[in-house]
């Protein structure tokens, strides 16, 4: 798979991890997902984010892939919770 596809691919998982933990703020979930992975914006996005990069990396096969996955997972957690925090 071509380089650049890979960073599309991987810009795409760290937005879409970002908008679907925004959503969770704009959206009255129902009272089955009203639960703690679930409702937490900070919480939402850095598992959207790791488990997407996970499946990702064991798709294509790259070790380095699923690395940067998880960095990026937690560079998503610690932006949320500065941001959280002011």
């Amino acid at each position: 798979m071509e380089l650049s596809a890979i960073f599309m691919i991987f810009i795409g998982i760290n937005l879409l991890a970002f908008f679907i933990g925004n959503l969770v703020e704009c959206v009255k979930l129902p009272k089955v997902l009203d639960f703690k992975p679930i409702n937490c914006r900070l919480c939402l996005s850095t598992h959207t984010s790791w488990v997407l990069h996970t499946a990702i990396a064991l798709l294509i096969g790259s070790w380095i892939y699923f690395f940067f996955g998880i960095i990026a997972a937690v560079c998503i957690y610690r932006l949320i919770s500065n941001e959280d925090k002011k």
